[in-house]
């Protein structure tokens, strides 16, 4: 089955490049081509973009408002401590 290809250029950042030589230097793919297209079906899988997932790997496909960054969450404050009650002093009786 053969799949339809197309070129495209690529720039990338001198970090990106060293790892990929890296991945490449240790065997674990063949070229610099090949690392970036396994890169490239993850990252496609994982946002569920057919035809690199299917409905077994997720629960619900993506939406268009996943790719909006989430907020930041701010540390809830810790609950202040109760204070101990104080020690009832002992009442004298009278008589």
């Amino acid at each position: 089955m053969s799949v339809e290809r197309e070129r495209m250029s690529l720039t990338l950042t001198k970090p990106c490049v060293d790892g990929i030589d890296r991945l490449v230097e240790a065997g674990i793919y063949m070229e610099r081509q090949e690392a970036i297209r396994a890169a490239l079906r993850l990252f496609l899988k994982e946002w569920c973009i057919p035809p690199f997932y299917s409905e077994a790997d997720v629960a619900e496909p993506w939406r268009e408002s996943d790719l909006e960054p989430e907020p930041e969450l701010e540390p809830e404050p810790e609950p202040e401590p109760e204070p101990e009650p104080e020690p009832e002093e002992p009442v004298e009786a009278e008589g």
